[in-house]
């Protein structure tokens, strides 16, 4: 009963931090899109149809990677900053890996501010 009940959480907490994986992105592209051009006019509006390959790319490698690091195991027992640097490690790897694919795909016109904004808003996210 209780592994199942544990099975259960897991999904959902699975299912939760892709959720917050997708806030951060589009508020972070809304924010470029839409509320910085306002305030520097040089920017331009950015379409997002351009971004959408990085969103589908970060789901499965967040979901992989917080399942390989164990993120989804029980860890009520770790001390908040034992909780912090388990969650940091896949961001460790995540961060570089999206910056290789963005440079292979040699996507020139990629908003650096989407691509580490959107990492650190949902490495806050995920640690609240």
């Amino acid at each position: 009963m209780l592994k199942e009940r544990a099975r259960e959480v897991s999904i959902l907490v699975a299912c939760l931090d892709l959720v917050l994986l997708v806030v951060a992105f589009v508020a972070v592209y809304l924010f470029r899109a839409f509320v910085l051009p306002q305030h520097l006019p040089y920017l331009e509006y950015v379409p997002m149809s351009p971004y959408l390959w990085m969103l589908l790319v970060s789901l499965l490698m967040f979901y992989l990677l917080f399942r390989g690091f164990r993120l989804y195991d029980s860890i009520r027992t770790m001390s908040f900053t034992g909780v912090v640097l388990l969650v940091a490690r896949p961001f460790l790897i995540a961060g570089p890996v999206l910056g290789s694919l963005i440079f292979l795909v040699q996507d020139k016109t990629y908003s650096r501010l989407i691509f580490t904004g959107f990492l650190g808003l949902y490495f806050v996210l995920i640690l609240l």
